[in-house]
C-alpha cells in the first residue's frame, strides 16, 4: 500500500488481501454479484450453505469498512502488544453475519486462500501493478481534492477493467489479466472519483 498526502488531503493505492478474499470466494463458488459477474460457475458450496448475493454484498462492504481498523491494529502492534482478539474479530469469516453454515465454509476457504496469496506474490502480479504511476495520479486527482474525502484506490485480482465505488472513499478496480498503461489506469481512477463524487452528492 502506497500513500500520497499533503496537509489537507491524501490517497492510498494498493491491495487488501481480506477484501480480495471476498471476491476470490465468489470465483471459487460461481456466485455472481454485479459487477463481479465475469467468472464461470464454480463448486456452489457457498450458495448451498446459504450465501445469497445480497448478503455477500453486505459482507464485502463490511470488509472494506474494516480496512482502516485492521491496519491501525497492525501498525500499533509494532509499538505495543497486538490486540489479537480484536484483529480476529475483523477477519472476513468473523465479519460474516448470515447463515452459520456459510460462515464455517468461509473459515475453511480462508485457510485455502493462504496458499493462493503466496502465489499472488510472484513478480508481475497485482501487487506490482499497484506501485505504478502514483505521482501521476496525484496530479490527475487534483480537481477532486476539495470534493472528496481522502481516497482509497483498491486493486482486486478480478478480471478487469472493472470499477466499483464504495462510499464514502473507496474506489475498487479489478485488474486481473489487464496491464493498463498510465493513461488507462488514470482514466479508471478518475472515472471512479467522478462516480464517487456523484454518489456523495446524492446523499
Amino acid at each position: 500500500m502506497r500513500f500520497l498526502t499533503d496537509a489537507a488531503w491524501s490517497f492510498s493505492l494498493g491491495t487488501d488481501p481480506d477484501v480480495d478474499f471476498c471476491v476470490w470466494v465468489l470465483q471459487r463458488d460461481g456466485l455472481r454479484v454485479p459487477p463481479f459477474d465475469r467468472h464461470p460457475d464454480g463448486d456452489g458450496t457457498l450458495r448451498a450453505a446459504g450465501l445469497p448475493p445480497a448478503l455477500w454484498e453486505a459482507w464485502f462492504h463490511r470488509n472494506i469498512a474494516a480496512i482502516d481498523e485492521r491496519r491501525a491494529l497492525l501498525v500499533a502492534g509494532r509499538r505495543q502488544p497486538t490486540d489479537f482478539a480484536r484483529l480476529r474479530a475483523l477477519q472476513p469469516s468473523a465479519l460474516w453475519s448470515g447463515d452459520p453454515a456459510a460462515g464455517q465454509r468461509l473459515a475453511t476457504l480462508a485457510d485455502i486462500y493462504e496458499d493462493v496469496m503466496n502465489e499472488r506474490k510472484e513478480p508481475g502480479g497485482v501487487a506490482e501493478l499497484t506501485l505504478r504511476d502514483d505521482a501521476h495520479l496525484w496530479d490527475a486527482l487534483a480537481p477532486y481534492r476539495r470534493r472528496l474525502p481522502p481516497l482509497r484506490i483498491l486493486f482486486l485480482d478480478y478480471p478487469g477493467p472493472l470499477r466499483l465505488v464504495v462510499p464514502p472513499r473507496t474506489i475498487v478496480i479489478g485488474v486481473a489479466d489487464w496491464q493498463p498503461d498510465r493513461e488507462a489506469l488514470s482514466s479508471e481512477v478518475l472515472a471512479g472519483a467522478a462516480d464517487l463524487s456523484a454518489v456523495l452528492r446524492e446523499k
